[in-house]
């Protein structure tokens, strides 16, 4: 497995976990349900919190994918913070040399798409905790846009994927 390809089966599934999500906001908002009911649901989001952190820290041969160039830094860790997390990576882009003149950022740190998907799940565990009727709604829009980010990154990293192996074969990306 290359780094391109950790990086795209990492976002696959936080985008898949975020859809998860917005399922349990939509169950969540149903105005039948009772408090009880909603902690439960805030349970699983708890986990689904868990789960696109731990893809936060996703490695590829000993190295974090989204960490920018502190590759050896774990970047997400919990926190005592509002948000649940900190990020200790940093904003970089490493960059490999496809041939003359084309170049490809194999990795996207960790503040592109985490944050946002972050912020949503934890904001939608907290509503469903409060039973929070308008913050519960409000986090479907939320989920929405982390989504988008999720999806669109994701999109992104199946292009370089596929334009790293037509170079890998011989081609050159600039007439692609």
């Amino acid at each position: 497995i290359s780094w391109l390809d950790g990086t795209e089966s990492a976002l696959g599934q936080v985008t898949q976990s975020l859809q998860r999500a917005r399922e349990l906001a939509v169950t969540g908002a149903n105005e039948v349900l009772d408090p009880l009911q909603r902690q439960n649901i805030a349970q699983e989001v708890a986990q689904i919190f868990s789960t696109v952190l731990d893809l936060g820290n996703a490695k590829h041969g000993g190295r974090y994918l989204f960490a920018g160039f502190a590759v050896l830094t774990k970047p997400f860790v919990t926190a005592a913070t509002p948000a649940g997390y900190a990020y200790q990576g940093d904003a970089g882009l490493l960059e490999l040399e496809l041939g003359a003149n084309a170049t490809v950022a194999p990795n996207t740190p960790g503040t592109r798409v985490f944050p946002q998907a972050l912020t949503a799940v934890r904001d939608l565990q907290l509503a469903l905790q409060a039973s929070d009727m308008a913050g519960i709604r409000n986090s479907l829009s939320v989920l929405d846009t982390a989504l988008d980010e999720a999806a669109c990154t994701l999109e992104a990293y199946q292009w370089q994927g596929e334009l790293d192996r037509l170079a890998a074969l011989g081609y050159d990306p600039r007439f692609l």
